[in-house]
């Protein structure tokens, strides 16, 4: 009989390693369908499978988009600010000691009286507003002199989230400083009687800074438009009186 030859040996491997099965495109396609049931795939709470999962993102996603809407009505609302210096032509220094220089606008009566006026500009900051009533007040016979209480930024008065917050974070202490320091200018200028000084007119935020200014100092007369503060002022014996009383 014919010789028959030995069938070959396996080849061996060695200790410790693993032998890799070829690729197999059907296997490929299981797992990519298996991954996208996984994903799609119903969740037991919402969209996660634990129920801190869940809490935890029904917590953090309106958060997360909380941020986002209020990060951009910010972005945008400070987009539509500009310089406050279009609507000032004047500096004055602050009776503070830190060197400020703060700005306003000054309109100067071509006849003077003795008599001077402060005009507090709106919640946007400088505008035509103060400066018309400033011009109106020279007319008159006035010193005039309207103190940009923002230092620098003005807005649209349509520009409310703006407005809003330059309002909240402008400190009524600094504002007091400021208009001390816009009084104190009016008092030097030669021919201003300093009894003869009027605080207002002032509109909406402005109006509540005149009644606020007058309440600190003696005044010839207050010109407020629907200030805020004036809801105090009900009743005669409050303290938000202050030297209006006099």
């Amino acid at each position: 009989p014919a010789a028959v030859d030995p069938p070959a040996a396996p080849p061996r491997r060695r200790r410790g390693s693993l032998a890799t099965p070829a690729p197999n495109a059907s296997d490929d396609d299981g797992n990519g369908e298996e991954a996208k049931q996984s994903i799609c795939r119903r969740r037991r709470y919402l969209v996660c499978d634990t129920a801190l999962g869940c809490c935890c993102c029904c917590v953090l996603t309106p958060l997360l988009l909380l941020i986002i809407v209020v990060l951009g009505a910010y972005i945008s609302a400070s987009s539509r600010t500009f310089p406050a210096t279009r609507f000032t032509n004047v500096v004055f220094p602050s009776l503070s000691d830190d060197g400020t220089v703060l700005r306003g606008y000054r309109a100067v009566p071509d006849a003077p009286s003795g008599g001077a006026v402060l005009v507090f500009h709106a919640w946007n900051g400088m505008s035509e507003e103060a400066t018309y009533f400033c011009d109106r007040a020279a007319e008159a016979g006035h010193y005039c002199l309207a103190p940009d209480l923002f230092r620098g930024v003005a807005s649209d008065t349509m520009n409310i989230v703006w407005n809003i917050l330059n309002v909240v974070r402008t400190s009524q202490e600094r504002m007091d400083s400021d208009t001390d320091s816009a009084l104190a200018y009016l008092k030097s200028i030669e021919g201003v009687d300093p009894d003869r000084i009027a605080s207002g007119p002032g509109f909406c935020f402005g109006g509540s800074q005149a009644l606020i200014f007058s309440s600190r100092h003696k005044t010839a007369a207050t010109v407020t438009a629907y200030g805020t503060y004036v809801k105090e002022l009900h009743d005669p014996l409050s303290a938000a009186w202050g030297r209006m009383r006099e």
